[in-house]
């Protein structure tokens, strides 16, 4: 199965370590000494990243498997570190600026590593337009009751 979330924290338990998501927190996702010392090595900048502000944000996509004892288990995962508005950061820097092309809410273009552009455009706060509003209302069906 597919998870994707943000990441609460990650907790040492028993055996194993616990990660937390921010959209299920009843629930505790196993991660086992090998893939926690894999993410250690590997992705230590967006880790560090994510305990450098309170601003960066941390969205793990995992794939997960069902244990006999119904506790879920992560099999691989990959981090992405995102702004408030989940949108992704590299570095402080890159978090700043993009800050502030939001609070502007000016259109721009995050380039990933790999080259590829993606246009972003924050809606951040942005009002819902009336004839959406009206059409939903319109199409909306009426409770009636009897008397």
């Amino acid at each position: 199965m597919i998870l994707i979330g943000e990441l609460k924290r990650v907790v040492p338990a028993r055996r194993y370590f616990e990660a937390i998501i921010k959209h299920i927190p009843d629930q505790a996702f196993q991660i086992d000494d090998k893939l926690y010392r894999w993410m250690s090595d590997n992705l230590s900048d967006e880790l560090e990243l994510w305990g450098a502000s309170a601003d960066v944000l941390l969205v793990v996509a995992a794939s997960f498997s069902a244990r006999a004892t119904g506790r879920p288990r992560i099999e691989s995962l990959t981090l992405l570190p995102v702004s408030l508005q989940w949108l992704p950061v590299r570095d402080l820097e890159d978090l700043l600026r993009t800050q502030q092309l939001v609070r502007e809410r000016r259109t721009f273009v995050v380039t990933s590593k790999d080259g590829v552009q993606v246009r972003r455009t924050p809606k951040c706060g942005s009002p819902r337009p009336k004839r959406a509003l009206r059409t939903l209302q319109e199409t909306t069906p009426r409770l009636t009751t009897s008397a």
